[in-house]
C-alpha cells in the first residue's frame, strides 16, 4: 500500500490569511478599525469578546479569534502586529497571549484598562 506524502504545515501567516478569507465570506459583522487610541481600546476588546461569545462556532479556537482583531488594525498597532506576522510569532496562535501583550502595549500606564 502506497503511503501518502505528509501534509505540509502552514505558517501562522498562511493560517491568518486563510482565516481572513473565511471571515470575509461570512455574514458576521467585523470589528471597527482601531488605531491604538487609548480611549477606544477597552471598547475594541469588549466588542471582540462579545463577537466571540455570540459566534462560538465561527471562533472555536484561539487563532480564529486573533484574525478578526488583527484585520481592523491601522497605524502603529498594525505596524507592531505586522512585525509579529513577518516573524511567524507563536503569539498569533494564542488569544490570551495576544490580548495580554497588546493591552499592555496600547494602554498608557497612567490609564487603567
Amino acid at each position: 500500500m502506497a503511503r501518502l506524502p505528509p501534509v505540509p504545515q502552514k505558517t501562522n501567516r498562511q493560517k491568518l490569511h486563510l482565516n481572513s478569507l473565511i471571515l470575509a465570506g461570512s455574514c458576521i459583522p467585523l470589528l471597527e478599525h482601531f488605531d491604538g487610541s487609548h480611549r477606544k481600546l477597552r471598547d475594541f476588546f469588549k466588542q471582540s469578546c462579545l463577537l466571540f461569545l455570540l459566534c462560538p462556532c465561527t471562533y472555536p479556537v484561539d487563532q480564529t479569534k486573533v484574525v478578526p482583531v488583527v484585520s481592523p488594525l491601522t497605524g502603529e498597532p498594525l505596524n507592531r502586529v505586522s512585525h509579529l506576522v513577518e516573524q511567524d510569532s507563536p503569539i498569533l496562535t494564542s488569544w490570551d497571549g495576544f490580548f495580554c501583550k497588546h493591552s499592555t502595549i496600547f494602554v498608557n500606564s497612567e490609564q487603567d484598562f
